[in-house]
């Protein structure tokens, strides 16, 4: 899909330029016509029209491209804000004030956008200075609708969490989102927390140790607080099993791994 609008945009492009070439000919003949026909009128030489066509040409070769991506992050951050269901009406006044005093060298200085255009020096064309802040308020604004859509799945699956925490009586009820914080760390799925506690303590209420939900022999003096030992707990599975989204990556955690393996992915996966 990404290969086939890549496609498109570079096919959109190559016609522009096409008719960009074609017009300025167009019009160099037309200069040469109204000679003809006008001796008074005074025409520009041949050298300094060809200078005007490259110069047309070289700020076409720097304004469309821009356009065509200012065009496609519109479009991306449309889609994305129909999609996350997180659209804020202010968030694109706040863009305006982001792209000022954003990065890319500091704004009105010679450097910045050159993460937009390499090369130029801002301030040399006020069109494309335009299309620089144009491009950077879109960007800001699908970078705010991504961080928004990952804060609503956090929530999301905070709810969830809790919703079973509470349903079995936990005393973790309500650190649903701890869990989730704490596992986005390590890239670890967070009901696998949930579940590892079901199986070794029934959620935390049957611990060996104070806030040692998680069965961990190696600390018989458990924590201080339930957001200590989640987050610990998550630390330890990321020391012995890298990045696990199930029971079944981290062999070894309680043996013999079967059927403790089965029965915490159950749980995970009821979650």
């Amino acid at each position: 899909m990404q290969n086939e609008k890549s496609r498109k945009a570079r096919a959109w492009l190559i016609k522009a330029l096409v008719f960009v070439v074609l017009v300025a000919i167009v019009w160099v003949c037309a200069g040469v016509v109204m000679g003809t026909e006008a001796e008074k009128v005074e025409q520009p030489s041949l050298g300094s029209t060809f200078k005007d066509i490259a110069k047309v040409l070289k700020k076409a070769s720097i304004t469309l491209p821009i356009q065509m991506r200012i065009k496609a992050i519109k479009e991306e951050a449309e889609v994305k804000a129909q999609e996350y269901a997180t659209w804020v009406s202010n968030l694109e006044e706040q863009a305006e004030t982001q792209v000022v005093a954003g990065g890319g060298g500091g704004y009105g200085e010679d450097d910045y956008g050159q993460d937009v255009v390499p090369g130029y020096h801002f301030g040399d064309d006020p069109e494309i200075d335009m299309m620089i802040l144009e491009h950077k308020k879109w960007s800001w604004i699908i970078t705010q609708l991504e961080i928004l859509k990952k804060e609503e799945d956090r929530k999301a699956m905070a709810i969830r969490i809790d919703a079973y925490l509470s349903n079995r009586g936990s005393p973790m009820t309500g650190l649903g989102y701890a869990f989730v914080v704490e596992a986005e760390k390590y890239g670890i799925d967070p009901r696998l927390g949930v579940a590892i506690a079901e199986a070794e303590s029934t959620c935390g209420k049957a611990c060996f140790a104070p806030h040692n939900a998680w069965g961990m022999l190696g600390y018989p003096s458990g924590w201080s607080s339930w957001e200590e030992g989640i987050a610990e707990h998550f630390a330890y599975l990321n020391r012995h099993f890298g990045s696990p989204q199930s029971a079944y990556d981290c062999p070894g955690y309680c043996e013999p791994n079967h059927p403790w393996m089965e029965n915490v992915d159950g749980v995970r996966c009821s979650i």
